[in-house]
């Protein structure tokens, strides 16, 4: 018998001894956290502060999702348009274009969803929100209203 299979062999018996299907790593959570989803939580609840530090990606994961409706309103109500009228329809009028790539832009600087699933929310594809991000950050370079209005986003959803 070769190496591989006495290891694989003492693997599968262990396995079968303590009751337990699948390998140990299987149980590995969050990156670093051996354990099940339970002890997980009363891990997160004990050492996580109850706002997740912007600049620590690990801490903005366990959080709690983000309330995007919530955020598309604020923003919405911000710039004086409704998230309604973008979700219709991919094809938007000149005079609201700007309007809608800086939601979008919005719901992409948070990070909590792919592009993909922003483009759902606008009714785009995952390419589009991305050449619409690129679109607005060029404008912003050039216009001096729209980076402040990008500022003033920023500020108002806190991120």
């Amino acid at each position: 018998m070769n190496a591989a299979d006495r290891h694989k062999a003492y693997r599968e018996n262990t396995q079968k001894y303590a009751k337990k299907e699948g390998r140990l790593w299987e149980d590995l959570r969050h990156g670093f956290i051996l354990g099940s989803e339970r002890f997980v939580g009363e891990i997160r609840k004990t050492f996580l502060p109850e706002t997740a530090h912007r600049d620590i990606p690990q801490q903005r994961l366990l959080i709690k999702e983000v309330d995007l409706d919530q955020i598309l309103a604020k923003v919405a109500g911000f710039l004086g348009c409704d998230v309604g009228e973008f979700k219709k329809t991919s094809r938007v009028s000149s005079s609201r274009v700007i309007k809608r790539d800086l939601l979008l832009h919005a719901v992409w600087q948070l990070g909590v969803r792919t592009n993909t699933q922003i483009g759902e929310i606008f009714g785009l594809s995952g390419s589009a929100v991305s050449k619409r991000v690129a679109v607005l950050k060029s404008k912003a370079a050039d216009d001096k209203l729209i980076r402040e209005k990008l500022a003033q986003i920023k500020s108002l959803i806190q991120i």
